[in-house]
């Protein structure tokens, strides 16, 4: 085994050495050096019951626990990275434990799965190890995190980090992903060219280039949250400062001296556990461990509680559990279920930033004063997306922006805005000349479709909605909501009315198969046997001693009530033990089997004696029986099953020919669609 990592080795081959050296250090009774190289014949000599007792030794203290100890010195989570650990060393490692020959990797072994259950019991019953992962953040305590972020003097720690931030939890991203983000993957939409797109090549979960498409990135009505104007600020300021690596570095977020994605992840890590959630405005709403990933687990969180689905939230999250069969034929790009949820998580609902009517104020002139620099590096659709929404950041008052825009930028603009406008002085204030548009998302048949809600004035006096909650954002939203409903119905009812001749066609469809079936069932025969006078009985008899005799009263009622003095043993007349010369179909065939036809006696009843006077027929036929029997049992009707029979041997095949040839599948096995 080498030191030297090769490029289809994980990168945290180095700590797996490490876990294998311990785990062989206590099997061994030696404190090996970390250096230390493993021949393959150690390696293979490793048995499950080896394994089993190291792991045992890390969550119990001892290497032989019994049903009374308890794993609390580690979780079922860490043993689990410990196994993939030693996994990756054995030279069987993609062969299963073979117990009979004491071969394969000793990791998949009936031994260490079994004390990881044993574990995981115990951990959810609360006897292991307490839990160290980090869990969500709740909306207030994300909150203030965010507030905490904006009041650092220091230009990394208020503005680039939380771009990193907001970008994680808009993305449900991990702040590696993030930090390894491209900057040549972010883009004005082509189909919505107030929107960006973004493609996250470098996530964990990322394996094939279909599993990083084309991603939406939305404004937000709430400006502490929009991932735009924290984009919009955190580029215009760092590339004009020349913190983008001296122009050469290939990732979007990036600062002057910065070594790469690596030293990123790390110094954002520290910066949330040293400065932010230590900072003495930050105080948790309940217990638990947080961290950087409380990030994406708040992101994770309020998309589910939102209501959006669990499919849709993985394909935003760019997940993947387990493969189905649909992902190799599905279009790896799906614009509605990626833009539902990025429109869930714009607080305050996802905006358009637009250029007030009669305004004198253009692309060209935003893509000049406001980011020319973001037009430098990116071209002049990002620089007018993100130009807006920082244009709209400038304009606004302190109280409506929840974050603070550099002075120089502001500067800039106002000195840009008062050559265009000479009635305003450089340190005036400048009209707000950007408005933000809530924005609806739905979708008709394949397309996603983003629209500008309704306008909503006069929500309120003084700035009150009708329930007093002071701008009347919520009532906006909730009213936004309930039209972006009404127009889904509107749609969804016009569909309806198009598909009229589908539904008459499905209906007519139904109704004709209904006939069928009732015609069918009235030309099988029935045996009616109605109660009739001894004298018609004995006359029958006479005229037609071959017949089937007819129950009287008098045997009807000593059959119900034998003790009434006349003699028990006079019993309703028995049925004929034959069969059917030559059925039609198989549904008489089946009908002969369950009720007997034209009088005889149901073939299932028949005794053995019985059987054996029509052997010949009733072996033959036994075996449609069996089949429609066997399908029966495992949920099928009788009709659908002798449907299924005939879709195999054909509609118009007569009985004995069906016989004939499942006789020889049944040598074979039987058919497969009929098993």
């Amino acid at each position: 085994m080498s030191n030297r990592v090769r490029a289809n080795e994980p990168e945290q081959i180095q700590r797996y050495k490490a876990i294998l050296t311990k785990c062989l250090g206590f099997l061994d009774g030696i404190e090996y050096s970390a250096d230390h190289e493993f021949t393959n014949e150690r390696l293979g000599e490793l048995k499950p019951i080896d394994i089993y007792h190291w792991l045992a030794k890390v969550a119990y203290g001892t290497d032989d626990p019994g049903p009374e100890d308890n794993p609390v010195h580690a979780r079922s989570s860490t043993l689990e990275y410990y196994k993939k650990s030693i996994s990756h060393f054995v030279p069987n490692q993609q062969q299963p434990w073979n117990a009979i020959s004491n071969t394969g990797n000793p990791t998949k072994s009936k031994e260490v799965h079994s004390l990881l259950k044993a574990i995981k019991r115990k951990e959810v019953r609360g006897l292991g190890a307490p839990s160290q992962s980090d869990r969500a953040f709740t909306l207030e305590e994300y909150d203030q995190c965010l507030r905490i972020m904006d009041t650092f003097d220091d230009e990394r720690k208020r503005y680039l980090y939380p771009a990193i931030t907001k970008f994680q939890f808009h993305m449900i991203g991990r702040i590696d992903d993030s930090c390894y983000t491209f900057r040549q993957y972010l883009q004005r939409s082509d189909e919505f060219p107030f929107a960006l797109t973004i493609r996250m090549r470098s996530s964990k979960n990322v394996f094939e280039e279909r599993d990083a498409p084309p991603q939406i990135v939305l404004a937000s009505m709430n400006s502490l949250y929009c991932v735009h104007l924290a984009l919009a600020v955190y580029l215009e300021l760092f590339l004009e400062r020349g913190e983008d690596g001296n122009g050469g570095s290939i990732y979007l977020f990036n600062f002057l001296g910065c070594k790469g994605p690596k030293e990123m992840n790390k110094k954002v890590q520290k910066f949330w556990a040293d400065d932010v959630l230590c900072h003495q405005n930050f105080h948790k709403v309940k217990a638990g461990n947080l961290g950087s990933h409380s990030v994406k687990k708040r992101a994770t969180t309020r998309a589910r509680a939102s209501g959006c689905k669990k499919d849709n939230v993985d394909y935003r999250a760019r997940w993947k559990d387990k493969a189905r069969q649909q992902d190799r034929y599905t279009e790896y790009e799906l614009a509605y279920p990626d833009a539902e949820v990025a429109g869930v998580l714009c607080h305050g609902g996802p905006c358009e930033y637009v250029l007030a009517e009669r305004c004198q104020i253009s692309n060209d002139w935003i893509i000049e004063h406001v980011t020319p620099n973001i037009n430098r590096v990116y071209g002049n659709g990002v620089a007018t997306v993100l130009g807006k929404a920082l244009l709209w950041g400038v304009c606004a008052q302190k109280e409506d922006c929840a974050i603070t825009i550099p002075d120089r930028i502001r500067r800039r603009v106002a000195e840009a805005y008062s050559i265009l406008m000479p009635e305003h002085q450089v340190h005036d204030k400048i009209d707000q000349v950007v408005e933000k548009k809530l924005l609806v998302i739905s979708n008709h048949e394949e397309a996603v479709i983003i629209q500008r809600s309704l306008e909503l004035t006069n929500i309120g006096i003084d700035g009150e909605d009708s329930m007093g909650r002071g701008s009347g954002g919520e009532t906006s939203l909730l009213l936004a909501t309930h039209f972006q409903k009404l127009e889904d119905m509107e749609r969804k009812l016009l569909q309806s009315h198009n598909s009229d001749d589908v539904h008459y066609a499905t209906i007519n469809q139904r109704l004709d198969r209904i006939e069928r079936n009732v015609r069918r069932i009235s030309m099988v025969p029935f045996r009616a046997a109605p109660l009739q006078q001894a004298s018609s009985s004995a006359h029958h008899q006479e005229g037609n001693p071959g017949s089937v005799p007819c129950p009287t009263a008098r045997e009807a009622s000593d059959e119900l009530h034998p003790a009434s003095g006349h003699n028990p043993s006079q019993r309703l007349p028995t049925f004929q033990a034959s069969l059917m010369p030559n059925p039609r179909d198989l549904y008489i065939l089946w009908h002969e089997y369950e009720f007997g036809v034209g009088g005889r006696k149901a073939a299932k009843e028949f005794t053995s004696v019985e059987r054996g006077r029509v052997k010949f027929k009733y072996c033959r036929r036994k075996i449609i029986w069996d089949c429609i029997h066997r399908m029966v049992r495992s949920g099928h009707t009788s009709d659908s099953a002798i449907d299924k029979i005939y879709e195999v041997y054909g509609r118009s095949t007569n009985v004995s020919t069906i016989i004939e040839r499942m006789r020889v599948d049944n040598r074979a096995g039987g058919h497969p669609a009929l098993k």
